[in-house]
């Protein structure tokens, strides 16, 4: 009888471990499908300035001072186009709600909890977005998140590696890294658990800063956020609560984490801003782990306080996540291709020139502009210089490509003056690009 109570036993773990695998290549399935619909869109912001730096890595002594390298080396193979760059990208955020489940099974938390914490990120707009396009801070958090795992399991020097992985792919993770390590050294009262990896991947993210006051503009450039990602609007009636009931069932770890890290952000006005990739990632374990104790809470005669909590704290989510799908879906059905149609007007008729850029985005004379002309200036209407100054600019190098930033970022009655004045010279129009060309005296469009 014990015997066949044993088989009968491990039967059941191994139907078990399928099972977890079965949804982890669920939840992995279905990422990579939201994740892989939009990569032929045109470049966004940073993005080329990473994609040329990961295709000339010799490129990073000039322009180094920004960031760490790792997602430079760990993405160079994968530049012969911008589509395999981020297909590499998608695999990765793709497995971002497998880390999040398997970060919760770790907890002795109920599995509809850690089924719901991992489906979260799988459609999240701010993961499917960042996930599309190639930013440092999905390959950030992926690092960060096995890290964690690795953590939960005890096994320092695999969470040592990856947290520093994590660190050398975008520095922000310190933030992240000293609240696992400082609790750590604090339980133990040991520093033996911080192990040589991350003393020096701090050290080679500060050697790469300081000298080029990248911390300066670390911070400096933090406020790009508008405030898009409702979850952190919608989550905010609950975030005093969940953080109260990690603190009182002692999960401190989760405690500093919630609060800590999204707070300094906050303080920097980022929101769905690439910088809530990697804090939003793991504060889903900690929401996941607060409902559950939730649950568990015994109040006698008063359940139902029990749960009208819960369906406080999960239909607060619910909202949500409906937001998000939405968000997502207005995501994946825009595909802007005018940086490409553009690019290929310049790849057929002005290979080799030098080229003026007006109100573009910093990031394109690098790419793609970068490869097929000499980009000898770029200007922009915000800066309020006189007309002449434009003028002259145009009338020196003969081509120029005006874009439209927004609206805070230009002078639009010297954009107007300017395209009134050449107007006889566009070359080339759409919806975000002009091109003027002075050999051309007549449109052609």
């Amino acid at each position: 009888m014990t015997s066949a109570f044993a088989e009968k036993e491990t039967a059941g773990e191994t139907f078990f471990r399928l099972n977890r695998i079965a949804l982890l290549i669920v939840f992995f399935c279905c990422s990579l499908f939201l994740r892989v619909l939009s990569l032929g869109r045109d470049l966004f912001g940073d993005e080329s300035y990473y994609y040329y730096l990961s295709r000339f890595p010799s490129e990073y002594a000039v322009y180094h001072y920004d960031h760490p390298p790792m997602l430079y080396l760990s993405y160079h193979l994968f530049t012969a186009d911008i589509v395999t760059f981020r297909a590499v990208n998608a695999i990765v955020g793709s497995f971002i709600p497998c880390l999040v489940y398997m970060i919760l099974t770790t907890y002795n938390i109920r599995e509809r909890y850690r089924i719901l914490g991992a489906s979260l990120p799988v459609f999240y707009m701010i993961f499917v977005k960042y996930s599309t396009v190639v930013f440092l801070d999905m390959l950030c958090a992926f690092f960060f998140l096995i890290g964690v795992y690795f953590y939960r399991r005890g096994r320092w020097r695999l969470t040592d590696l990856f947290f520093g992985l994590s660190i050398l792919t975008k520095e922000v993770a310190i933030l992240g890294v000293a609240v696992f390590m400082g609790y750590l050294v604090i339980k133990r009262r040991s520093i033996r658990f911080v192990f040589p990896l991350i003393t020096l991947s701090v050290s080679v993210v500060f050697l790469i800063l300081i000298p080029f006051e990248g911390w300066k503009r670390m911070w400096y450039g933090a406020p790009h956020g508008v405030f898009e990602e409702f979850f952190l609007f919608s989550i905010t009636p609950a975030f005093l609560p969940l953080l109260a009931i990690l603190i009182y069932r002692r999960y401190f770890v989760e405690s500093l984490f919630f609060a800590i890290y999204p707070l300094a952000f906050f303080m920097y006005q980022t929101t769905s801003d690439w910088y809530s990739v990697l804090p939003l990632s793991f504060n889903m374990v900690s929401i996941m782990v607060a409902l559950n104790e939730i649950h568990n809470l015994n109040l006698s005669k008063r359940s139902y306080i029990r749960y009208i909590l819960l369906i406080f704290f999960v239909s607060n989510i619910a909202l949500s996540s409906y937001h998000q799908a939405f968000a997502t879906h207005s995501f994946v059905n825009y595909r802007p291709r005018n940086l490409q149609d553009v690019t290929h007007f310049l790849i057929e008729n002005y290979r080799g020139r030098r080229l003026l850029m007006i109100d573009c985005f910093w990031g394109y004379r690098l790419y793609p502009f970068g490869t097929y002309l000499k980009v000898v200036r770029n200007a922009y209407t915000g800066h309020n210089h006189m007309m002449r100054h434009y003028t002259g600019l145009i009338n020196e190098i003969g081509l120029a490509v005006i874009g439209t930033l927004g609206e805070k970022a230009v002078n639009h009655t010297i954009r107007r003056s300017l395209f009134q004045l050449y107007a006889n010279n566009v070359v080339f129009k759409n919806s975000e690009y002009t091109m003027i060309d002075l050999s051309r005296n007549q449109s052609t469009l």
